[in-house]
């Protein structure tokens, strides 16, 4: 447990560092979750069995199908990753 005299002592730098771990690993989650989603709606399709999701995810599938909901999720991780390396190349 940090108390109030060691919180002056943490740098810009060290918080910096450890927003772009939880980042990464934000994007990173993103994008396991796509291909899960993608993955098991495909194993409800090919049993030919109803595909209940979540009604965000529902909109989603009935306008692009199962392609839709993995490109948002892969597009919304690639483009958190890609901001990281933005700003690690800049410092």
């Amino acid at each position: 447990m940090l108390l109030c005299g060691q919180l002056k002592n943490i740098s810009m730098e060290h918080l910096k560092k450890i927003n772009n771990y939880i980042a990464i690993a934000i994007g990173l989650s993103l994008i396991a979750f796509g291909i899960y989603l993608f993955l098991d709606i495909y194993k409800l399709e090919i049993a030919n069995k109803p595909v209940k999701i979540r009604r965000a995810f529902q909109v989603l599938y009935t306008f692009g199908g199962k392609y839709l909901l993995l490109s948002v999720f892969e597009i919304l991780g690639i483009v958190i990753l890609l901001s990281i390396w933005k700003n690690r190349t800049k410092i």
